[in-house]
């Protein structure tokens, strides 16, 4: 799985985003939303990355692994797979 920098930048360079029309309509700064695309700051809530899917208009397994990568991104990957795995078992 891509981090969600990489995913990020990668959609915006397919889909020919403008960074600063993003940021806007997320309701940011640009220098924020470079921060954000560049690795260096996590979007600060499932909302903005929720916006941020809906402005490039992602299908929704796009969307999904967006979100998948946002939820990696905020408790790191060491924690993230081992408790999928736990919530795979209880299902």
């Amino acid at each position: 799985m891509l981090d969600f920098a990489t995913l990020l930048s990668t959609h915006i360079h397919n889909k020919d985003v403008k960074t600063y029309a993003l940021a806007q309509f997320c309701g940011i700064d640009r220098a924020n939303m470079y921060k954000i695309i560049k690795g260096q700051r996590k979007p600060t809530s499932l909302e903005m990355v929720h916006n941020i899917c809906k402005f490039m208009r992602l299908s929704p397994t796009e969307q999904f692994e967006m979100e998948e990568a946002y939820r990696i991104a905020l408790i790191g990957s060491e924690n993230y797979y081992p408790r999928k795995a736990v919530l795979r078992f209880f299902e």
